[in-house]
């Protein structure tokens, strides 16, 4: 196994690793086949218990290194739960960061129901 991001060679260990990058700490190591992958790449023992707009973590990790695209994320804007939409970008950044709830469920129902009719 080697580091994905500076080609390290990784030792095997006996017990099963940590999969962290020496690198970055992102975790983007390159795994062996052994090693279940989520589709997002992660695995599974340091994927995030919630996807999507629910998962601060989440949305700090696809955003870090972000900001020569003029992205800035609000650290407390961020950790903040609500139904509504809402910014989590500063108010000094130039491109509006915001988290819209969703219901996939319902508008895949809603879609194979017009479908079916």
């Amino acid at each position: 196994m080697t580091c994905a991001t500076c080609r390290t060679p990784r030792r095997r260990a006996t017990r099963r690793p940590r999969r962290r990058s020496p690198c970055t700490g992102t975790g983007s190591v390159a795994t062996s086949a052994r090693t279940p992958r989520s589709s997002a790449g992660w695995t599974r023992s340091s994927s995030p218990r919630v996807w999507g707009e629910n998962n601060a973590l989440l949305r700090r990790r696809v955003l870090a290194g972000l900001e020569h695209l003029g992205i800035e994320v609000d650290p407390d804007r961020n950790e903040l739960h609500s139904k509504e939409a809402r910014r989590i970008s500063t108010d000094a950044s130039r491109v509006a960061v915001l988290v819209i709830p969703t219901n996939e469920e319902l508008e895949i129902a809603r879609q194979s129901a017009a479908v079916a009719l």
